[in-house]
């Protein structure tokens, strides 16, 4: 080959290799695995998977009584949109310490009204420790609260 023209070879692949470093791609609205927790800028890792803030792995939120059944004497005492609030013997733990355990977050909590199931005594907020109580937690994604279940189920 002459000289020159594998000097335009060399160009042009040159050329080709930094165009092909330089395209973005739009993530908007899509979901991909977590490396090691980390995920591009606008996006969050939940469950093993990058997700937009506020966007849940799988789009569905857990019921109450799917992400707080297994506490015991569990009562539902109200859900709303993106809260549960209810009632468990909590064995002297606080209710920061039963949302953080099924990944979600303590909004406030109660004392339970001489142990009974969903009438409020004096509100305590998240970390006072009580054997029975009432809290009120965020819900999380059905994926978030698969997970959990999974590692309940492992710690047993």
């Amino acid at each position: 080959m002459p000289r020159g023209a594998a000097m335009r070879v060399r160009l042009a692949t040159l050329a080709l290799l930094a165009l092909s470093c330089s395209f973005e791609v739009d993530k908007t609205g899509t979901r991909f695995r977590c490396k090691g927790g980390d995920c591009p800028v606008g996006f969050e890792c939940e469950v093993g998977t990058c997700v937009e803030p506020g966007a849940s792995p799988d789009g569905a939120l857990a019921s109450c009584l799917e992400q707080y059944g297994d506490l015991t004497d569990f009562a539902l005492c109200d859900e709303a949109a993106n809260r549960c609030e209810f009632f468990g013997n909590a064995g002297g733990d606080t209710c920061n310490q039963l949302c953080a355990a099924r990944r979600a977050t303590c909004l406030t909590g109660y004392e339970a009204d001489d142990g009974m199931p969903c009438i409020r005594g004096p509100e305590d907020g998240c970390d006072a420790p009580h054997d029975h109580l009432i809290c009120i937690c965020t819900q999380t994604s059905a994926a978030a609260d698969s997970y959990t279940s999974m590692l309940v189920e492992l710690h047993r």
